[in-house]
């Protein structure tokens, strides 16, 4: 029923009048990293972690030499195993930034929200500018993402935050990922510490 504003003026609101915002997606990962099996510098579209596994082995009759082959798979599995919902994944042909490249290259016009280089870290210093690189070339087409890059597992504090500033010296599109980091809560009465947080 209309609400009298002023004698004479009405407002009526009718809830096919009212615009809403659609949803944006947050979900759409993009992974470049190393497999034993699958098609090198393709896309794959996967919507589950058993998915991956039949695409990108290793099959279970067949052993591999090293277990920096799986980079790829390992990736994946981190993804969906913490709420991932699409992953575009592909293998290089080897693990170099020149292969790593070619491969972000077939990303750039998927519908990704995030990317990553499996299995590379900020102290290889080519596939930082690679990463960097393809965050350019995507923001350029409208395609625009996030990239992550790790420390190497280091703990030490001096060398996370020099190594922090060389790899988000960008245009804020580059997420630095260091360890997790534990405090301790002591119980003034019984001397005792407890973890009481942990933090990454």
């Amino acid at each position: 029923m209309p609400d009298v504003i002023l004698p004479g003026i009405y407002i009526t609101v009718r809830d096919e009048g009212l615009i809403t915002v659609g949803g944006v997606s947050t979900g759409n990962i993009g992974i470049v990293g190393a497999a034993v099996e699958g098609d090198a510098d393709k896309v794959y579209t996967l919507s589950s972690l058993t998915e991956a596994k039949e695409i990108f082995g290793p099959k279970p009759d067949k052993t591999y030499p090293s277990t920096g082959d799986q980079t790829l798979l390992k990736a994946v599995e981190l993804v969906f195993g913490n709420g991932g919902n699409t992953v575009y994944a592909v293998r290089a042909a080897d693990d170099t930034a020149e292969k790593y490249d070619v491969a972000l290259a077939l990303l750039e016009n998927e519908i990704v929200n995030i990317v990553l280089l499996a299995g590379q870290d900020v102290t290889n210093s080519d596939m930082v500018a690679k990463l960097k690189g393809h965050l350019a070339t995507t923001e350029k087409i409208h395609r625009e993402r996030i990239g992550i890059i790790g420390c190497n597992g280091s703990t030490d504090v001096k060398a996370i935050t020099d190594n922090a500033a060389a790899a988000v010296n960008d245009t804020g599109r580059m997420i630095y990922v260091a360890p997790g980091v534990s405090l301790k809560r002591r119980n003034p009465a019984t001397g005792q510490a407890s973890e009481a947080r942990r933090l990454g």
